[in-house]
């Protein structure tokens, strides 16, 4: 939050004089037109980033509802790596992003899926996000 906080003074600070220079109805419209475009962009951003990690506290809810109480461990039995690599790669085969050949090895199957990966790695890059390449 502290660099969208950030953002918007230097934004303000950036288009004050432009927007007291037009005056009136129309600076005003300059400010909060700016201002809500880069908060809406940043959320967007931000919730992006953190789907994946929302996903699995939702899941992890939905299933203690469902059992009614669970102890840590049972929880943690039912989220091993293994298994949520499982379910990743199968809902990327669904959703055609990936596709699985006869001897078992996954290729590209949506190449505008591999542009986007890749330039959200760039933004990581760029923001100083530790680099994900090559990690498991």
């Amino acid at each position: 939050w502290v660099v969208i906080i950030v953002g918007d003074i230097l934004l303000l600070a950036g288009l004050i004089f432009p927007a007291i220079a037009e005056g009136g109805l129309y600076g005003m419209a300059l400010l909060a037109y700016s201002l809500i475009v880069y908060n809406a962009a940043m959320y967007a951003y931000f919730h992006l980033f953190n789907m994946s990690e929302t996903a699995r506290r939702i899941r992890i809810l939905l299933n203690v509802l469902e059992h009614g109480a669970l102890r840590r461990e049972e929880i943690l039995a039912a989220y091993g790596p293994r298994d949520m690599l499982t379910v990743r790669l199968e809902r990327l085969v669904l959703m055609r992003w990936l596709q699985q050949n006869v001897a078992g090895q996954y290729k590209i199957d949506a190449r505008w899926a591999l542009c986007l990966a890749k330039a959200f790695r760039l933004m990581r890059k760029l923001l100083g996000f530790a680099d994900t390449k090559g990690k498991a």
